[in-house]
């Protein structure tokens, strides 16, 4: 599983530099998998605000300032709230929790991007869709699918997207560490040194490939490589808390 969770932080830390998201979706599942639902949405976490940090240096003069803001104020009390669930839920209704969340976002994207369907980007739109993400980040790891849904919907450049998710992902990864500390008593995952510097090799080389491979790779083949692999940990982590519900 150790294995299995590496290979997964490098293909989302590929996902994340080539289309802008999807280190959570994929990551997610396989840590929580590892290390539980709890400690494992925050290693994800920690993983997805380091790989947004490299990505952010290569799409800094595409930002939208003002989008990003309407993001992350709607999403602190949203990071918060999700927190506090996920802080009190029991572990194995937390892990079907989190599995049907990550199906359930990528099967709405994927109902969306088939729609012809065109919203005016309005301010109660974004803040709803920041609220939405802070607190599906907080409890699942997961906080691109619903500001996702807000770029499809608004018909958003894919290229101002990809650079508004990274200073966004990289706010809400802090907060969102902040608030899961604060509620869990300020007790970091147990985890070794050793796994948390593989853990940072593998984002360091997902990323430098994902750059060497983002001019090559269109972005549909690695969006639904991405799907695949995020719908195939969703369920893991869903059947696996299935099981631990009816030991």
């Amino acid at each position: 599983m150790e294995v299995l969770a590496v290979l997964a932080i490098v293909v989302g830390t590929l996902s994340q530099r080539i289309t802008g998201m999807g280190s959570a979706l994929i990551i997610g599942p396989f840590l929580v998998l590892l290390f539980g639902p709890v400690d494992g949405v925050i290693v994800t976490v920690a993983a997805c605000t380091l790989i947004a940090l490299l990505v952010l240096f290569g799409t800094w003069r595409d930002i939208s300032w003002r989008v990003v803001t309407t993001f992350t104020i709607s999403a602190l009390p949203g990071l918060a709230a999700g927190a506090w669930v996920a802080s009190v839920a029991p572990n194995a209704q937390l892990q079907i929790a989190i599995g049907l969340m990550i199906i359930a976002a990528l099967g709405t994207s994927l109902m969306l991007e088939r729609r012809s369907v065109l919203l005016k980007p309005t301010l109660p739109l974004g803040a709803s869709a920041g609220f939405v993400s802070g607190a599906m980040n907080a409890i699942a790891g997961v906080g691109g699918p619903a500001v996702s849904a807000y770029a499809i919907l608004t018909r958003m450049p894919h290229t101002v997207f990809v650079a508004v998710l990274q200073p966004y992902f990289l706010v809400i990864g802090l907060g969102t560490l902040v608030a899961k500390l604060a509620f869990s008593g300020g007790v970091w995952p147990q985890i070794s040194p050793w796994l948390w510097l593989v853990i940072l090799v593998a984002v360091i080389a997902g990323h430098f490939g994902g750059t060497a491979l983002a001019k090559r790779v269109p972005v549909p083949v690695a969006r639904g490589v991405m799907i695949v692999l995020a719908l195939a940990g969703g369920l893991a982590a869903l059947v696996s808390g299935i099981a631990l519900l009816v030991q």
